[in-house]
């Protein structure tokens, strides 16, 4: 069986996205250089597990199955963006996330519960929801301290409802990381 690059996430609506991509021009003026690298709007996401390489398509897809309709949807939204590990010396740039963070996490709880029987270790770190922006390339830091104040002044806000687990397959190339929906199952509407 084939190795596939996979994780699991809520996949966005597509205004959520275009929120992402208009944060990103944002932080592009105040960031010209090529330090940071973008990623694809189009394919924002919340992960909520990585897993990696793995031929276990079938087995993921199962759990997924079993998991999702038990979850019932719930609100996020869209909160300032920021930056890991800080705003001083970023390595990743993110637009945060609130709204059901309680559900967020139990959901992701969940998933990392339901994946390790399968050989998937649990993260021993905190869980901290985000969507990401860019990736400052290793050995580079923004030149711009206006990078630095865009991330704290800029405070979108957009709601949706999470409604389904998503199956991502992760290709990366040249053009960075192509994220591809392989699976998506619906929570419980009811």
């Amino acid at each position: 069986m084939s190795q596939l690059r996979l994780f699991v996430a809520l996949d966005l609506p597509a205004e959520i996205k275009a929120v992402v991509a208009q944060v990103q021009t944002r932080l592009r003026v105040a960031e010209p250089s090529n330090v940071v690298r973008w990623v694809d709007a189009s394919g924002a996401h919340i992960t909520l597990k990585y897993l990696g390489v793995t031929s276990q398509v079938a087995q993921i897809k199962a759990e997924l199955d079993r998991l999702a309709p038990q979850q019932q949807p719930f609100a996020l939204h869209t909160t300032q963006p920021g930056a890991f590990p800080h705003t001083r010396q970023p390595r990743i740039l993110w637009l945060g996330v609130g709204g059901a963070l309680p559900a967020l996490s139990g959901l992701q709880r969940l998933v990392e519960t339901h994946l390790a029987p399968l050989g998937f270790p649990m993260e021993p770190r905190a869980f901290s929801p985000h969507i990401t922006l860019g990736r400052v390339k290793q050995g580079d830091q923004p030149q711009s301290p206006a990078v630095h104040f865009d991330l704290g002044s800029y405070r979108p806000f957009l709601e949706w409802r999470a409604a389904e687990l998503v199956l991502m397959l992760s290709e990366t190339g040249p053009q960075g990381a192509r994220y591809t929906p392989i699976h998506a199952v619906q929570f419980d509407a009811r």
